[in-house]
């Protein structure tokens, strides 16, 4: 009897075939979820921050252009304007400041000059892999007072800005990112 119960625990001590498989099954089942999650985690971790300076690139252009800066005051202080190109803005403020924004379509950044100076990149820490871009292939559309498309710098009476801004920054598709924003200043003339 003795001889039996040891010859019993002997057989059942090894996994048959059919136990091996299952437990082979479950633990790639389960590797295959934490792969899928590690990787997304990967791309959360390096596409929020990205994403989050996109935003940021891009409120910060449109602050600067609406609003000014302590150096010059923008658009929404508008007293007239100079030139009315799709890609180049230039005005005089009520400082009497004559401000030019640029949007080169060759570097794919915003640039803006007060008075004739040399350009300034606008934001200033735009760096490679971030782009800045007109919506629509044009960063400022002129309106006249009958909302008709103005081409005459001196009929304008309402200037829309469009931007798009985008990181072509990482390997995989889905780190890239972009934002776009558009608002509308309607220039009051000053006598």
């Amino acid at each position: 009897m003795r001889r039996q119960k040891r010859q019993d625990i002997a057989h059942k001590s090894g996994n048959t075939l059919t136990e091996t498989v299952l437990v082979i099954a479950i633990i790639a089942i389960l590797s295959s979820c934490g792969v899928y999650l590690m990787l997304f985690l990967l791309q959360d971790a390096a596409f929020i921050p990205q994403k989050l300076n996109i935003d940021m690139m891009l409120q910060d252009a449109m602050d600067n252009i609406l609003e000014g800066d302590s150096q010059a005051r923008g658009l929404r202080f508008c007293k007239y304007v100079i030139t009315a190109e799709p890609n180049q803005l230039t005005f005089v403020n009520q400082d009497n400041q004559r401000i030019r924004y640029r949007l080169s379509t060759l570097t794919l950044k915003l640039y803006r000059s007060i008075d004739g100076s040399a350009d300034a990149l606008i934001p200033y820490y735009s760096k490679a892999g971030m782009d800045i871009n007109g919506l629509q292939d044009a960063a400022f559309r002129y309106y006249d007072a009958n909302e008709s498309a103005a081409t005459n710098p001196l009929d304008v009476r309402r200037i829309v800005v469009g931007l798009e801004t985008r990181s072509k920054a990482g390997a995989y598709a889905g780190w890239q990112c972009d934002a776009a924003a558009s608002t509308s200043v309607a220039l009051k003339r000053f006598q």
